[in-house]
């Protein structure tokens, strides 16, 4: 099982600090935020230049692919063919870096009361995906589909419908966006703890990504992507299940910390414990 920490480009020269950070704490890789204005709005030589220091650390790259504007799974046409387009040009861009794998979201903002509209909308997320794998083909990469925070895509149900339809898909499964698409409540963890298992019993070898991140409840809302311990999941039984399963990668999407009764920014030392439990683990 590898570890892995998210990172993002926004400045070069502290995205070099980021990468020291996270080699010291010896994670195996880092997945990449592809989100604007990576990777087209700075000089790719630039960024070639900074992903390669990522592999002299000895450290391998995955990506995450930008979600926010698009929407895969738009039943209106053009809206979708336009976030295929610009899907497509990141994942031509990503191939050049021999990634572990590229993640995607599958979004549509339509209503979902109206059943023949909930149905365009998976007829048209498949569409995407189908797309998505042949392109996929060309450029050497494996494509996954991780769930979200609401029904659309991000219940079981929906996710088993792609895999379903198409044999060759693997997905990523994060955590904390089971607590909203599932509307669980603080009093409904042992639920949680019982999806978790579901989706892995029921996906087998095709879940192959977990993002992994605390939560808590904080006037009726849920602050997730915590560092662990910084909220309330009992992560020793849920880590006993990540390491029966089929799953080859965990990245620890802990953006957030809770120092002084605040929320601040979490770091890879943040997680320095759990890193080298897994690594001792495996």
């Amino acid at each position: 099982m590898f570890v892995g920490f998210p990172a993002r480009i926004l400045n070069i020269k502290e995205f070099r600090k980021t990468i020291k950070e996270i080699a010291e704490e010896e994670f195996n890789f880092i997945e990449l935020s592809l989100d604007y204005p990576i990777p087209f709005n700075i000089e790719e030589s630039k960024i070639r230049s900074v992903l390669k220091e990522i592999k002299d650390y000895g450290m391998e790259i995955a990506f995450h692919g930008p979600w926010r504007d698009l929407s895969l799974a738009s039943p209106i046409n053009e809206v979708r063919e336009a976030s295929l387009s610009y899907v497509v040009k990141t994942m031509e861009f990503s191939s050049k870096f021999n990634p572990l794998y590229y993640n995607i979201h599958l979004f549509s903002n339509q209503s979902m009361r109206i059943r023949s509209v909930k149905e365009d909308i998976l007829k048209a997320g498949i569409k995407s995906v189908n797309t998505l794998l042949l392109k996929a083909k060309n450029y050497d990469l494996k494509i996954l589909i991780e769930n979200n925070e609401s029904q659309c895509f991000g219940t079981l149900d929906w996710i088993c419908k792609i895999a379903d339809e198409i044999d060759e898909v693997y997905f990523t499964l994060d955590l904390g966006h089971l607590v909203p698409a599932y509307k669980l409540e603080r009093n409904s963890l042992n639920e949680l703890y019982g999806l978790i298992g579901d989706w892995i019993r029921i996906l087998k070898n095709k879940l192959l990504v977990c993002h992994v991140h605390d939560i808590l409840f904080s006037c009726g809302s849920v602050v997730d992507h915590l560092a662990i311990g910084n909220g309330i999941l009992n992560m020793e039984d849920i880590f006993d299940m990540l390491f029966k399963s089929h799953i080859e990668y965990v990245v620890f999407e802990c953006f957030r910390k809770r120092v002084n009764g605040k929320i601040v920014e979490a770091h890879p030392r943040d997680l320095r414990n759990w890193v080298k439990r897994i690594i001792e683990r495996h």
